[in-house]
């Protein structure tokens, strides 16, 4: 009767973790500049909807706990959905005082985001979407990234609009910040095996365009690579089936050892022109292609390279969240037994700060994968 009993209920759990399995995609979409047309296209097993009237300039995206935080930079506002299988359904709306948010981060049970504006990161309760606290800075702030332990800040300009050339490593419990020199006009920030990948863009003072990648590894060090004016890249910075991309030529392209961009070896072809932005996540490839007038696509392509969507979208798309309805089991190989083995791998992840997907181990739900996950997954093979 017992082991009856242990099989019905692994059954159960594969059953929620499969047949009932739900997957969104959400593509932020900035809209016309200043016209209020921003929205989120939603790509739900290739059905597609909007959420609509967001406001001026859907600037990123940011996924926790089955909340959707969106950013309107022009209108400065921080909307806030509950996503369930059917759907979302508005929490709250923020309105950040004119500040100008740009990029966000989830770091010690907080909300990050950075402001243009108000030259500032400011920080937000996970729990009632108050604004609690800020950390005033001496320029403009783009993207922001949490190692687990420290924040790191691109400063893509000074207070008077020229190039920055700093990246910040902020202890958010003590505010004490650490500059780092890592040339002109840091963009994108990508936190990979204990390194920092900086994709820079700048201009001289005709407004033509540079690119080029910085790398601050782990010993503090730091490692630039201008590849000089004219070259088809774009900002964005990504890990790809376990190696460094960049956007390049209307696709992306991996660096070498040296920061050099592997040209032969690109990835997607949708016009350098075209390309406005490209994220990874889960090991798929999701490119934003739009020529701001009328062409407003998001191509996905697999693990493999293989074009598998290419999806209309609303104006002028740039960044990207996915959502699914994965329950944590623990069972991280996915052969459908949560045992030891899967013990044994989570803790050498753990031990070694790999990278990887937690939808399925991450068992307290709180975007981290340590040993408390372990002792959760112990307990759960324990009572079944």
């Amino acid at each position: 009767m017992k082991k009856s009993k242990t099989i019905f209920k692994l059954i159960n759990i594969l059953l929620l973790t499969t047949i009932f399995s739900t997957s969104k995609t959400y593509v932020a979409c900035e809209g016309h500049f200043y016209s209020g047309s921003g929205s989120i296209t939603v790509i739900n097993n290739n059905e597609l909807y909007n959420i609509n009237d967001l406001g001026n300039t859907v600037q990123s995206l940011k996924i926790h706990n089955d909340k959707l935080f969106v950013i309107v930079n022009g209108s400065s506002l921080i909307h806030v959905y509950e996503i369930t299988d059917l759907g979302e359904s508005l929490l709250a709306t923020i309105e950040t005082g004119d500040s100008g948010p740009r990029e966000m981060e989830i770091h010690n049970g907080y909300l990050y985001f950075t402001n243009w504006y108000s030259n500032d990161i400011k920080y937000m309760s996970l729990n009632d979407f108050q604004i609690i606290g800020e950390i005033p800075l001496d320029g403009l702030p783009e993207d922001i990234v949490s190692d687990g332990n420290y924040l790191w800040v691109a400063m893509n300009m000074n207070l008077d609009w020229t190039d920055g050339n700093t990246v910040l490593k902020i202890n958010t419990l003590t505010n004490e910040i650490e500059e780092y020199t890592v040339g002109d006009g840091p963009k994108n920030l990508l936190v990979h095996n204990g390194d920092v990948y900086i994709s820079r863009t700048y201009y001289d003072l005709d407004w033509n365009t540079y690119h080029g990648t910085s790398r601050i590894n782990e010993d503090g060090s730091i490692e630039q690579m201008n590849y000089g004016y004219g070259l088809a890249c774009g900002g964005s910075i990504m890990v790809y089936n376990n190696q460094i991309y960049r956007s390049f030529d209307g696709g992306i392209a991996p660096l070498d050892d040296s920061l050099n961009i592997q040209e032969s070896l690109r990835i997607g072809d949708y016009g350098y022109w075209n390309v406005y932005d490209v994220k990874t996540i889960d090991n798929n490839v999701y490119i934003a292609i739009t020529d701001w007038n009328e062409l407003h696509k998001a191509a996905i392509l697999n693990s493999t390279g293989e074009e598998i969507g290419l999806y209309n979208t609303g104006i002028i798309p740039t960044d990207f969240e996915a959502w699914d309805t994965c329950v944590p089991n623990g069972d991280y190989n996915q052969d459908n037994e949560t045992n030891i083995i899967d013990v044994i791998v989570i803790v050498e992840i753990i031990l070694d700060s790999q990278t990887v997907e937690l939808c399925n181990i991450d068992m307290n739900h709180d975007n981290l994968l340590n040993i408390t996950d372990v002792i959760l997954i112990i307990d759960q093979i324990l009572n079944y």
